[in-house]
């Protein structure tokens, strides 16, 4: 591979790695990132249902402990109910409150306002043809490492 592909791509890792840490603590605007995809990813649920935090941490591709340092502050500010069936032995388990259902309505809300002026600017067509390109990307990537999730998990 040529040193000047290397020396971009780096880079173009690197600034991705920086735009995310400055921007996306603030792209939302009541939650973290982490936080909205466990929020979403409990809510594919019906509303009062259970999702078993190993469920939740296979889904998200997270370890159990960082998936609890994500669902603790979610559950202080009453967004989802963390709790267990009998004594705790047959496992641990969470589901979303009204509250939590209310703030995914509002991230939701701001996502959609946001990647609107986006569109205007940069062009349907344009973002779903990079999408598309990206996606494919990620599959070869994916396969390239044998669809491990690089030690996140």
């Amino acid at each position: 591979m040529q040193k000047e592909f290397v020396n971009t791509v780096n880079k173009l890792i690197i600034d991705q790695y920086y735009e995310n840490q400055n921007e996306i603590r603030d792209f939302f605007d009541r939650t973290t990132m982490n936080e909205y995809v466990a929020l979403k990813e409990i809510s594919n649920h019906c509303p009062g249902d259970k999702i078993y935090l190993k469920d939740l941490a296979d889904a998200m591709q997270i370890s159990y402990q960082k998936l609890s340092e994500i669902i603790a502050p979610l559950s202080d500010k009453g967004y989802v109910t963390w709790t267990h069936d009998g004594h705790g032995e047959n496992g641990t388990y969470l589901i979303i409150t009204q509250d939590g259902l209310d703030l995914l309505e509002s991230q939701e809300a701001y996502l959609k306002d946001f990647y609107s002026r986006v569109i205007q600017i940069y062009g349907k067509d344009k973002l779903f043809q990079l999408l598309s390109l990206i996606k494919e990307l990620q599959d070869v990537v994916k396969e390239q490492t044998g669809g491990k999730n690089n030690g996140q998990k």
